[in-house]
Order: C-alpha cells, then sequence, then structure tokens
C-alpha cells in the first residue's frame, strides 16, 4: 500500500504542472492566431473571415 503521504505529493505534484501548463495556454493560443493572420496578410479575425470567404474556406 502506498503512503499516503506519497500519493499526496504526487497528486500536488502533478495538479501544479497541469496549471503551470493552463496558464500558458492563452499566450499560445494567442500566438497561434497571431502568425496565421501574419501567413494570410490579414490585421484581425475580422479580416480573416472575409479572407476565408472569399476564398471560398467557409463551409456550412
Amino acid at each position: 500500500m502506498e503512503n499516503p503521504f506519497n500519493e499526496y505529493s504526487r497528486l500536488k505534484t502533478e495538479s501544479e504542472a497541469l496549471l503551470t501548463a493552463q496558464s500558458r495556454l492563452p499566450y499560445t493560443v494567442a500566438r497561434h492566431v497571431t502568425n496565421i493572420l501574419n501567413k494570410i496578410g490579414c490585421k484581425n479575425r475580422a479580416e480573416a473571415a472575409t479572407y476565408a470567404a472569399q476564398h471560398g474556406l467557409l463551409t456550412d
């Protein structure tokens, strides 16, 4: 049987790692959006939506 303190320590470490990864998520998403906008030559998401519509990239 595993020591309860070891189990607590393991879970705490896993939780801290998950929280650290989640705190980076908004920055990562924003960076990906910026990269995509730059690649297609758009200044913002509205321009990207227009670009997608003009190039037949939208589906019903």
